[in-house]
């Protein structure tokens, strides 16, 4: 991966955005087939190793699964954090929310 990552980087300067988002992808793809073909292989080390998982979760996942199960993997290993879906549209709302004063209809009473 490191090689592969070190080949698109040095053919960067030559190549469109367009041609540098599909190695991207590809790249992307291939270290969540990666990923999975090693959860897999951890799950059962006496089995399949883990070149041939790679092989087969690559060539027979589409890449929405791959990067759906990759996701998953890392928040299961805690590799990512997992977010709150009521917090994920707005993080700054509940703590302007937690500071505010409440709003009443009434007046203030004149200090005496």
């Amino acid at each position: 991966m490191a090689a592969e990552e070190r080949a698109v980087s040095a053919d960067s300067e030559g190549i469109s955005d367009q041609e540098m988002t599909a190695r991207l992808i590809g790249s992307n793809i291939r270290c969540g087939a990666r990923l999975i073909a090693m959860s897999l292989w951890h799950n059962d080390p006496a089995g399949t190793d883990v070149e041939t998982l790679y092989q087969q979760v690559l060539s027979g996942w589409p890449p929405e699964a791959i990067g759906k199960a990759e996701m998953e993997i890392k928040l299961l290993s805690g590799m990512l954090v997992p977010v709150d879906e009521d917090n994920a549209a707005d993080p700054d709302g509940s703590t302007e929310a937690e500071s505010a004063e409440t709003v009443t209809a009434e007046k203030p009473l004149p200090a005496s």
